[in-house]
Order: C-alpha cells, then structure tokens, then sequence
C-alpha cells in the first residue's frame, strides 16, 4: 500500500475544505445548532394543564359536593392543573376537541350518594365509575394526568378514612383505540413526505446544474417565475406520487380508513410536500455547491426532527421550543394530520393550519423566484 499517495488525497481534501470558509462554517456551526435546539426542546416542559369537570349528580351535590372536594385536591396535589367547569358534555367536548381543555372527568350520577353510603358503613355493590376522557396518544400528558387524579381520589378518600367509593374509568370521545403508536404515525407520513420533496429537489436541481441543463435555461428569456413555476410544477408531480404511495401504506398497514379523512390528510400533506419543494429549489440555488446545500438541507431536517411535535406534542415544548417550532411547516401540517386522525378534527377546525401553511409555501415561492438566477458563490 502506497500511503504517500493515500496521504495526497487526505493532504487535498484538508487544503480544499480550509480554503472553502463557508464549508468551514456550516460544519462548525451545524453541531452548535443541534446541540442548542436539543437543549430547548429535549425535555416536555408541561406549564398549564387544563381539565373540565362535569357534575351530572349537581342537584345532590350538597351532601359532600365531591366534585368541588376533588378539584381541589387535584390543584393542591399538581400546581399546573387548572379546571374548567361545564354544564354539559357536549360543550366539553366540543372545547376537548379544539385542544382548549386536554382532559375532561365525568362524575356520574348518585356519586354522592354512593359515597355517603359508604361512609355509613353500609357495604355497596360496586364503586360509582368516574369518567376520565383523555388522549391516550399524547403519553407525556395523558400519564400526567391519570397519575395526578388516581392519587387525588386515594387522597380524598383517605381524608375519610375509607376505601375508594367511586373508580376511575378512561375512555375517549374519538378513535376508541389511540395510542402512542398512532401518535407517531401521524408525524411520521407528514414529516417523511417534507423530507423527500426536500432532498429530491435539491438532488433534480445539483443534476441539472451538473448537466448544464438549468444554465441553459436560465440564460433564456423566460422570467424567474416562470422557470421556478416549471420546476415547482414538475417536482411536485413526483412529490404527489410519493404522497399517494405514503398514504396507500398508511391506510394498508395502520389505519384503513377510507372516508374523507384521507382526502383532508392529502391536502396537507401536499401543502406541506409545496413547502419542501420551494425550499429545496431554494436552497440549491443559494449555493452552487452541492455539498453546501445537502449540508444546510440536513440541518433543517434536524432542526424540524426535535421542534416539530415528532416525539412529544408541540404544546408541551418548552416556551423557547415552541417559538421555534412555529418557523417550520412540519409542525403544523403534523398538528393537522394528527388532529385528523387521533381527534377526527374537521376542516374548517384545521383551516387556520391551512392557512399557515399555504403562507409557508408563499413565502419559499417569492424568496425562491428572487434567487433563481442567484448563487452564493
């Protein structure tokens, strides 16, 4: 083995790198940059956690007025929850919907008396069932709360010093079967669609730029909207049938659903597939090196990979991570797509995401026709 000439190799690409500054500064600043996110966002920051409470046994509520009793219990033993009170449950459910309350407990009727009974000492046939409604797909708050109520209702009935006369029974108001697996399905289709129409139009544009094909084009009279509008139009045509491969397999494999649902799934995620295109034509003509963009291009997939809501709910990031998350599409097209899925949300519940990420496509469009006949270098 001639290590003089495996020396020559190492010897040119350490040259090449130190005289490339903006290589230089990508690769240094990359890890300072992941490393920061990762410090804001690694780690759920759970500020404010709102509970509705409904008393369907109000008009005996006088007798212990065990609703109240737990309430308070429930606020002294976790100080971030906050309770919210309702007449009825459909205007709880319509606001556990909206994500304006994360949890809702249901006290059933003759709770008090079957309490009171129990207190006589006279034996009942079975404990009263209170009902928790929570989304059992976000693990971080859901087991923060069946924890903080389980132990309040021990507190309270050890307050009397008799064993628990009520039970707590989980169910939810949507899809009956969520879990933390369907929790991450729904980020995983959104995030992996701007993942691939991001790095498939940076790779067409380095190709066509390595050909000769865009120079060629770009010399020609066409105006730059006109050229990105091909580009974006074409790309975006593979982009769709990827995003039909990604559903098939979704509906197949996890979900089988075939109701509108999938048709609402679509359009955000071809939103969201808008943005990813835009920005990787974007950032291939920032730079006339290849290595600069797929370098640039890694970074933000990081970035989004921790701040998007893959791992744990947006709302749970901490302030700082929650600022960040808002300056990327993924976060909010996987917000929807979940929202779909998990809640069962409508549209019109979704159109501000909509609207959002029809700006974000906006934005990368206008950004992206100014710099189409523009590089870096």
């Amino acid at each position: 083995m001639r290590f003089y000439k495996i020396f020559g190799i190492i010897q040119r690409i350490l040259i090449n790198f130190f005289r490339d500054y903006k290589l230089m500064l990508i690769t240094f600043l990359a890890p300072l940059i992941i490393l920061l996110v990762f410090s804001i966002t690694y780690k759920p920051d759970i500020n404010d956690i709102k509970i509705g409470i409904i008393d369907l046994d109000i008009q005996n509520s006088s007798q212990l007025n065990i609703s109240a009793s737990l309430s308070q219990i429930l606020k002294e033993y976790n100080k971030k929850i906050s309770i919210i009170q309702y007449k009825n449950l459909e205007d709880a459910k319509k606001d556990f919907k909206n994500n304006k309350v994360d949890s809702i407990i249901v006290f059933p009727e003759e709770i008090n008396e079957t309490v009171y009974i129990k207190l006589s000492g006279v034996p009942i046939e079975k404990p009263a069932e209170v009902f928790l409604y929570v989304d059992e797909s976000d693990k971080v708050k859901s087991s923060i709360i069946t924890e903080s109520l389980e132990s309040s209702i021990i507190k309270f009935s050890q307050s009397f010093g008799i064993e628990p006369a009520f039970m707590l029974k989980k169910d939810s108001f949507f899809y009956k079967k969520a879990d933390s697996q369907d929790f991450w399905n729904a980020a995983i289709i959104g995030f992996s669609i701007f993942v691939l129409s991001l790095i498939f139009s940076i790779s067409l544009i380095s190709n066509e730029k390595l050909n000769g094909l865009y120079e060629s084009i770009i010399s020609t009279h066409m105006t730059n909207f006109e050229i990105l509008t091909g580009y974006f139009i074409g790309y975006l045509i593979i982009n769709i049938l990827q995003i039909i491969i990604l559903l098939s397999i979704y509906i197949i494999f996890f979900k089988a659903i075939f109701s509108l649902s999938i048709f609402y799934i679509f359009l955000f995620m071809l939103l969201l597939s808008s943005s990813g295109t835009l920005l990787g034509i974007l950032l291939g003509n920032l730079t006339s090196s290849t290595i600069r963009s797929f370098q640039i291009a890694v970074i933000i997939i990081l970035i989004s990979l921790l701040i998007s809501g893959i791992f744990w709910s947006t709302s749970s990031l901490p302030l700082s991570g929650k600022i960040l998350s808002y300056l990327f599409p993924t976060s909010f097209a996987i917000e929807a797509i979940r929202g779909i899925t998990i809640k069962q949300m409508s549209f019109i519940q979704l159109f501000p995401n909509f609207l959002i990420l029809l700006v974000f496509s906006i934005i990368y469009y206008l950004i992206a026709a100014i710099f189409i006949r523009k590089t870096i270098d």
